[in-house]
């Protein structure tokens, strides 16, 4: 939470007439101060999906019009920037998991993503610090100057989301690569 409100006051230097942007700032910071209050697993996940919506419709704000979204969308994404999001967070989860192996450590016994057969839990756990920093900002920044479009996204019709071009990929992993 700590990274995402980071990355909205970032965002709210630059352009301060986002009242979503302030709203977003005011509602994490609250829910910062009840997290340590928590006495539970599901609590902190609670709060954590609290803060979630409110920073990517945050997010969405500080975005050009035609890139706008309505909620974090997954599986599949609805729109090119979740589809961005979505990819971005699988190129970073792949990092977590090479590191937290390296190291000599199970990716698969984390703290709160809870292990589950073959997901890599810890490196889930790993990546929430890393997600704002890195790929959250990569995908703005690359959309906020017209590197990532609208036309980078294509219906994908197995799964009726949106999934990314070629030259929409290429771009999100030079971002991904130059925020790294």
């Amino acid at each position: 939470l700590l990274q995402q409100l980071n990355l909205l006051e970032t965002l709210m230097r630059r352009d301060d007439s986002l009242e979503t942007l302030r709203e977003a700032v005011a509602t994490i910071e609250g829910l910062l101060a009840h997290i340590n209050l928590a006495t539970d697993r599901s609590t902190i996940l609670g709060l954590e999906g609290s803060a979630a919506a409110a920073y990517f419709r945050a997010l969405s704000s500080a975005l050009p019009q035609e890139l706008q979204f309505s909620r974090r969308s997954k599986r599949p994404p609805k729109d090119v920037v979740n589809a961005c999001l979505s990819y971005g967070y699988a190129i970073l989860l792949g990092e977590c998991v090479g590191a937290i192996a390296a190291a000599g450590l199970d990716p698969a016994i984390g703290v709160l993503h809870q292990p589950d057969g073959r997901r890599p839990s810890l490196a889930l756990d790993l990546m929430e610090a890393f997600r704002p920093l890195v790929v959250d900002r990569a995908v703005i920044d690359r959309c906020r100057r017209g590197g990532i479009t609208a036309a980078h996204g294509q219906a994908d019709s197995s799964n009726h989301g949106v999934s990314l071009t070629a030259e929409g990929k290429r771009r999100l992993v030079d971002a991904y690569e130059n925020r790294m």
